[in-house]
């Protein structure tokens, strides 16, 4: 029996057209929603058309997904989309904001779908509502949240990489990547900038700083070999920025406390 994971979401068109379908890595694609499968899943599951019309972006446009063999299910929770069948698509997500940011939430519209030897397969879905429902971006970027088939050449590039950075025997070696990916992840589903902002600048200490005595140094002469774009004139700015928001308050109240 074939099982596929799908997370529906919504891409958008910028100057670039977002990807078809595209293969980012071992059998985990980005397609665009075809409407008979999406109007079937809804049938099946009303959930999901009652979510989409409250979702900040909406109609669905793309899904990602992968299959597998499978045997039949036990239990209606079994048919539910678990935390480990959904680890192939967050990884997939992931990739999609190391090379764009996109809006992509960790816990989209997951559905299990189950092709038996009916002619009508049958969907499953569960409802996750929680702050990783969506990805807060900064308004104005002219390419946000599209993916394109450029875009998908990328990822499949990086996919193997991030394979071996996660796997379990390797973690530990590479922490400070894999500490820096999950910051800048965590960052994303914090909708305010002054929160959000030193989660980032932590996953870019993570990958540059050898500690907290060469913290300014480190970012002013590092973070422009890291990315070609940045200038050290704006690397100063960056790190005076970041202690700003996370040091002025302690200063003020060092500055005002009495003298003795």
């Amino acid at each position: 029996m074939r099982i596929e994971v799908s997370a529906l979401v919504h891409l958008q068109w910028w100057h670039e057209q977002p990807v078809e379908n595209g293969h980012i890595g071992s059998g985990v694609f980005i397609r665009r929603l075809d409407s008979e499968w999406l109007d079937v899943v809804k049938s099946q599951c009303p959930k999901v058309e009652a979510r989409e019309q409250i979702e900040f972006l909406s109609p669905y446009t793309y899904r990602f997904f992968y299959e597998f063999d499978g045997e039949e299910q036990q239990s209606v929770d079994l048919n539910l989309a678990t935390h480990q069948d959904k680890q192939p698509i967050l990884r997939a997500i992931i990739l999609s904001r190391i090379v764009k940011p996109t809006s992509i939430g960790y816990d989209s519209v997951w559905i299990k779908s189950f092709y038996r030897t009916t002619a009508i397969a049958q969907h499953y879905h569960d409802q996750v509502i929680n702050n990783l429902n969506l990805a807060f971006l900064i308004e104005g970027d002219e390419d946000w949240n599209t993916i394109t088939d450029n875009d998908v050449a990328v990822m499949t590039e990086l996919w193997d990489s991030l394979q071996f950075f996660l796997d379990d025997a390797n973690e530990p070696k590479y922490r400070r990547i894999v500490r820096a990916i999950k910051f800048n992840e965590w960052a994303y589903a914090i909708y305010f900038p002054e929160l959000s902002h030193p989660i980032i600048h932590a996953a870019l200490e993570s990958m540059i700083c050898t500690g907290s005595r060469h913290n300014k140094a480190q970012i002013i002469q590092r973070l422009p070999q890291v990315v070609s774009f940045i200038s050290k004139e704006q690397a100063e700015d960056i790190s005076r920025t970041c202690c700003g928001f996370k040091h002025r308050q302690c200063c003020r109240r060092h500055e005002t406390a009495p003298k003795h």
